[in-house]
């Protein structure tokens, strides 16, 4: 099974031409699913974006355009960011 590839908050801000804090607003209120790391960090995959995009009616063709070589590769110790604080 090939590894899936994680983006960073400030990656996907980028693609979405947000602000980093929106990225991470969404993702504590649950809007934006997300894995964290041990570290506290918010690790974004594929699947997190094609299903935000669906669920707010944002056009899915930043997907088409990714073209990131994320360095995070899938790990044991990513858990499901909390949705609430």
């Amino acid at each position: 099974m090939e590894k899936e590839n994680f983006y960073t908050t400030q990656e996907i801000a980028e693609f979405l031409g947000v602000s980093p804090s929106s990225i991470q607003r969404w993702a504590d209120s649950g809007k934006l699913k997300c894995l964290t790391t041990e570290g506290g960090y918010r690790k974004f995959s594929r699947t997190h974006l094609s299903d935000f995009a669906t669920t707010y009616n944002i056009s899915m063709k930043f997907l088409d355009t990714m073209n990131l070589q994320s360095t995070f590769q899938e790990e044991n110790n990513y858990r499901p960011i909390a949705a609430t604080r």
